[in-house]
């Protein structure tokens, strides 16, 4: 296994930790698995399942270097903003993504960071990565 490191906002820390401890209290109360969640688990749960769902998306297309011939990754993030009613400041204020960026992001005028992509997936509350992203 390789090691990885990332740097995350601490804002994004604090909404992992809030994630994990409601991932833990609904296993106690549900389940009764007194297991604790960290934010490794958490995180290397999520990057997993994206990828499985990427792959998915992808059909019989692997992610490989010739990530051109599948076409670019765009995102429906903006279409998710006015299904849910959600305005761009708002959006801005609970991702504590800059507005010009957001702006960019929605518009798919600039590349999705993992951490961004996180930020805006987890203030949709985890929906399909297949409605969310798409290649064109």
């Amino acid at each position: 296994m390789k090691k990885i490191t990332i740097e995350l906002n601490e804002s994004t820390v604090k909404r992992l930790e809030e994630l994990a401890n409601y991932i833990d209290l609904e296993n106690k109360l549900f389940y009764k698995i007194e297991e604790t969640t960290t934010i490794e688990e958490l995180i290397k749960g999520s990057i997993i399942r994206q990828l499985w769902e990427m792959e998915v998306l992808l059909g019989d297309k692997k992610l490989n270097k010739d990530i051109e011939k599948v076409g670019v990754l765009k995102n429906r993030f903006k279409e998710l903003m006015k299904q849910h009613e959600v305005k761009q400041i708002e959006l801005a204020k609970l991702t504590d993504i800059d507005t010009s960026t957001l702006n960019l992001i929605l518009n798919n005028k600039q590349t999705l960071s993992l951490e961004n992509f996180l930020k805006l997936w987890t203030a949709f509350n985890h929906p399909p990565i297949r409605t969310v992203l798409y290649r064109e």
